[in-house]
């Protein structure tokens, strides 16, 4: 998902289809995650980010459509003031709702990620971009 840059309403764009079984994730005891996206390219690594002051994390929303907050990462390739805030639902384990932040609580994009081919935000209401 992401804003139209003509009236910055929030569109969901088309799902894109993924080889079977290519996406997968892994949730590590340190917290990280490990997501592959595509087998023939290395996984991506996002690193738990801790250091947030409760006023830093009320600007999160803590559930989105049954997904709830997972926790907020970095991508170490990505800059230092853009995180991940990522969303899980247990009832769809190979499932994540990636929230790119520029800087935490301004949502530039986000992004669903499964292994089926359902989008369960295609046709509701996402009221965390603005």
């Amino acid at each position: 998902m992401s804003l139209e840059a003509s009236d910055k309403r929030a569109k969901w764009q088309p799902m894109h289809k993924m080889p079977a079984g290519d996406f997968t994730l892994e949730w590590l005891k340190s917290g990280d995650i490990i997501v592959s996206y595509n087998r023939n390219e290395p996984p991506m690594k996002y690193l738990k980010e801790t250091n947030f002051s409760a006023k830093d994390l009320k600007k999160v929303d803590k559930n989105i459509l049954g997904f709830s907050l997972k926790g907020i990462y970095l991508d170490p390739e990505q800059p230092p003031e853009f995180y991940y805030v990522i969303y899980f639902n247990p009832k769809m384990k190979n499932s994540i709702l990636l929230e790119l932040h520029a800087l935490l609580g301004h949502v530039v994009s986000a992004t669903y990620y499964s292994d089926k081919k359902i989008n369960p935000f295609q046709n509701r209401i996402y009221s965390t971009l603005k």
